[in-house]
C-alpha cells in the first residue's frame, strides 16, 4: 500500500530515459578485414513480414529499474504489521460531571464503549490517562471521576509525549471539543444535556455570629433543606439564589441538601464550625503607656486572651529566649523615620500593613534575624526563628496611633494561631490543599478520606506540618497521636454543575494517513536498498 500516490508521477522519468537512449547512439568499435564490408552495416532495413523488436542495452534496463525503485520509495510504501494492532492512548475525563446522568452516567456509557470497541484486541497496547487537574497514567479500574475539574489540554500534552510517532489518541469526555481535533486525535463525548441545580458556593463565618452563606446555581428549581444535630432548621423551594442563614448558638455540624437530580455530587455540602480557640498572650511590659496600647490592640483583634503563661509573649525587657516572643527594643539614642519604609510582603506579619504617614522613632543598632520592616537600610523589625524584635520608642512614635498598629498585632496573633495544632480552616473547597499542624512529638498522621481506604502520611524531615489534598467531597478525619481533627470538603464548581453544554458525539481527527501509519510499517527503506543494489550492478556492467 502507498501513502503518497502523487509520487508515482515520477514514473515519467522512465519514458524520458528511453527517449534519451533512442536519440543518443554511442559509437562502437568494430574490427573488419576489409572496408568493402562497411556498406553492409549502413544498409537500411527493408520492410517485410517479420517483426523486429527494439533493442536496448542492459544498462537501460538497470537504470529504469533503479528509477522505478526510487519512485516507489518516494511514494511511501507501507505493509501491514504482523500483529495488525495499533497503539492507543485514551485520555479519560476524570471530573465530577462525568458522574451526571438521569438514567446512566456519562462514565457508564463511556465504559461500555471502551469495553466494546477499544478493548477488543484491535489496539495494542492501550494505555489510559486520567485527566484531572494533573494528568496521570492509571489502569481503567481507577477511573473514579472525583477530580474537581479536567485539564484536558495538559492531558493531551502528556499524551503527545508518551504517544510516539505512530500511536493514536482518543479523548473520552462529556462535551464537544473547543476546536477541531488534530490528525491523530479522536474526540468521543458521552454526555447528555440535563437540568440540574447545585451548590456553587458555601462558607461559614469564622468570627462573630455563627452564619452560613450558600450559593445555588443551575437551570432548575429545587428544594433546600438545612439540617443540624438531627433537626431540620430550614426547608423551602428555591431556584438560583444566594442566601445567608444565621444559626442558633452552639450549632455543630451543618448539612445542606438539595433534592435529587441528574448530578448527585453538588447536592450536599457539610459545614463545620470555624471556631478557633483564642490565643493566650502574656504581657511583660514595663511602660504603662505601651502596655495600654498593646491591650487595646489585642482586645480589638477579638482573637487574644491576655493571661499569664500564654503561648505568645510580648515584652520590652531583654533576656527572653525561645519562640513566639515579640521583643520591643526601646533603649538608647533614637532616630525618627518618616519613610520610605520597606516591607517584606512575603512575611505574614506585614499583611495589610500601611505605614504611610507614620513617624517611627527607633534606637540605632543592629538586630539579629531576617529584616521584615526597614527604614532605608536600618531594620526596624526582624524575625529570628519566631523570635520577633521591634525597635520602637513609643514616646516619640505615632505608630501606636495609626491603623498599622492593630494590623501588626492582629497578624502576630494570627501567626501564632496558625502554628497551633490542627487545620487552618475547617471547610475546604474540593481540590484545594489544606495544611495540618501536627501536635508536639507527632511525626505522622492517619488520614481517613470519605469513601476511600485510610492511609498514613509522614511529615518531611524537619517539618511539622502535613499538606493534604482534598480530593474527595465529604467529611475527612485525621488522627495524629492522641488528637483527632476533621475538615469538610465540598464540591463547589459552577462549570461542573452546568450540564446544559453536555453532549454526545464523535469528532474524528484520525486521518487516513494516521490510521495507516498506526497499523502499518514503512518499508521505503527496502526499495532504497534495492535501488542501491541495482546501481551497483550498473556500475559493474559499465566498467567492463
Amino acid at each position: 500500500m502507498l501513502t503518497s500516490i502523487g509520487a508515482l508521477a515520477g514514473l515519467i522519468t522512465i519514458p524520458i530515459l528511453a527517449v534519451i537512449y533512442l536519440f543518443h547512439r554511442r559509437p562502437r568499435v568494430r574490427q573488419v578485414s576489409s572496408l568493402m564490408l562497411w556498406s553492409l552495416l549502413e544498409r537500411p532495413a527493408t520492410g517485410g513480414t517479420k517483426r523486429e523488436f527494439l533493442r536496448l542495452p542492459l544498462t537501460f534496463w538497470l537504470e529504469a529499474a533503479a528509477l522505478l525503485l526510487l519512485v516507489i520509495a518516494l511514494a511511501g510504501p507501507i505493509l501491514p504489521r504482523v500483529s495488525h494492532r495499533r497503539p492507543l492512548l485514551v485520555v479519560l475525563d476524570d471530573s465530577l460531571s462525568m458522574q451526571a446522568g438521569s438514567h446512566s452516567t456519562a462514565q457508564q456509557r463511556a465504559r461500555d464503549f471502551l469495553k466494546r470497541e477499544v478493548l477488543d484486541g484491535q489496539y495494542d497496547p492501550v494505555r489510559f490517562i486520567l485527566a484531572g487537574e494533573t494528568p496521570q497514567l492509571a489502569p481503567l479500574d481507577q477511573w473514579s471521576c472525583n477530580a474537581p475539574a479536567a485539564n484536558l489540554d495538559a492531558a493531551l500534552a502528556f499524551a503527545a509525549q508518551l504517544a510516539g510517532p505512530d500511536a493514536l489518541v482518543m479523548i473520552v469526555t462529556d462535551h464537544a471539543p473547543p476546536r477541531a481535533p488534530g490528525p491523530r486525535i479522536r474526540w468521543r463525548a458521552f454526555g447528555q444535556p440535563e437540568k440540574n441545580a447545585g451548590f456553587i458556593a458555601a462558607s461559614r463565618s469564622r468570627a462573630g455570629r455563627d452564619r452560613i452563606m450558600l450559593g445555588i446555581g443551575g437551570n432548575a428549581a429545587t428544594e433546600l433543606s438545612i439540617i443540624a444535630g438531627g433537626k431540620t432548621l430550614l426547608k423551602r423551594r428555591i431556584a438560583q439564589d444566594n442566601l445567608t442563614i444565621e444559626l442558633p448558638e452552639g450549632t455543630g455540624v451543618v448539612e445542606a441538601r438539595l433534592s435529587d437530580d441528574a448530578a448527585p455530587f453538588d447536592n450536599r455540602v457539610i459545614l463545620l464550625p470555624e471556631r478557633r480557640p483564642p490565643v493566650a498572650v502574656s504581657l511583660d511590659i514595663a511602660s504603662e503607656a505601651l502596655k495600654r496600647d498593646l491591650e487595646h490592640a489585642l482586645d480589638a483583634s477579638g482573637r487574644a486572651l491576655i493571661t499569664p503563661g500564654g503561648s505568645l509573649l510580648i515584652t520590652d525587657k531583654p533576656g527572653h529566649s525561645g519562640e513566639w516572643i515579640l521583643e520591643l527594643v526601646s533603649g538608647g539614642k533614637g532616630t525618627t523615620h518618616a519613610g520610605p519604609f520597606l516591607l517584606d510582603r512575603t512575611h505574614p506579619l506585614t499583611a495589610g500593613v500601611d505605614l504611610d504617614g507614620v513617624l517611627w522613632t527607633a534606637p540605632d543598632g543592629a538586630m539579629p534575624g531576617t529584616p521584615v520592616i526597614l527604614a532605608g537600610n536600618r531594620p526596624l523589625v526582624t524575625d529570628d526563628a519566631r523570635h520577633i524584635r521591634m525597635r520602637l520608642d513609643p514616646a516619640l512614635s505615632t505608630l501606636q496611633r495609626s491603623p498599622a498598629w492593630p494590623a501588626l498585632i492582629w497578624n502576630l496573633v494570627e501567626m501564632r494561631s496558625d502554628a497551633s495544632p490542627g487545620f487552618h480552616a475547617s471547610n475546604i473547597v474540593h481540590g484545594a490543599v489544606t495544611e495540618l499542624v501536627l501536635p508536639p512529638r507527632a511525626e505522622s498522621a492517619r488520614i481517613e478520606p470519605p469513601g476511600a481506604p485510610a492511609r498514613t502520611m509522614a511529615a518531611a524531615r524537619g517539618a511539622h506540618t502535613l499538606a493534604i489534598g482534598a480530593s474527595r467531597p465529604g467529611l475527612w478525619t485525621v488522627s495524629a497521636g492522641s488528637d483527632r481533627y476533621q475538615f469538610a470538603c465540598n464540591a463547589l464548581n459552577p462549570e461542573e454543575s452546568d450540564l446544559s453544554h453536555a453532549t454526545s458525539g464523535t469528532w474524528n481527527g484520525w486521518t487516513e494517513s494516521s490510521l495507516l501509519r498506526a497499523g502499518f510499517d514503512d518499508v521505503a527503506w527496502l526499495f532504497l536498498l534495492a535501488a542501491l543494489g541495482v546501481l551497483a550492478l550498473h556500475m559493474k556492467v559499465t566498467s567492463r
